[in-house]
């Protein structure tokens, strides 16, 4: 018995908090679509369309890291690119090793 009286106590306060929800979102509804509303001046909006960054790292600083940061990688490319010439210029290329049989004879010095 006090079960049942419980589950209908638990349905009937469920539906009415349904009801009193739906009259208040009716209700703001109601509120802004009132003559009043559109009497406002509106507020203008930015006044270009520039962006501006509002908090972080200010614009001429990051500008002048990321140049730094460019001109580093354009040297350690440059260094990369020279090493690499010089590497392929130089000497033979080596023998490969062999682990069984018979070995390469060596090349004799004159």
């Amino acid at each position: 018995m006090k079960k049942n009286f419980l589950i209908r106590a638990n349905v009937l306060l469920g539906a009415l908090s349904l009801l009193l929800a739906g009259c208040h979102s009716t209700k703001k509804a109601a509120e802004k679509s009132a003559p009043e509303a559109a009497d406002e001046p509106q507020q203008a909006a930015a006044p270009s369309d520039r962006v501006v960054c509002m908090y972080g790292v200010p614009p001429q600083v990051y500008e002048q890291q990321r140049a730094k940061e460019e001109e580093e990688m354009r040297r350690l490319e440059q260094q990369r690119q020279d090493s690499l010439q010089s590497d392929t210029l130089s000497g033979q290329p080596g023998r490969v090793m062999l682990k069984y049989g018979v070995p390469y004879p060596r090349q004799e010095k004159k």
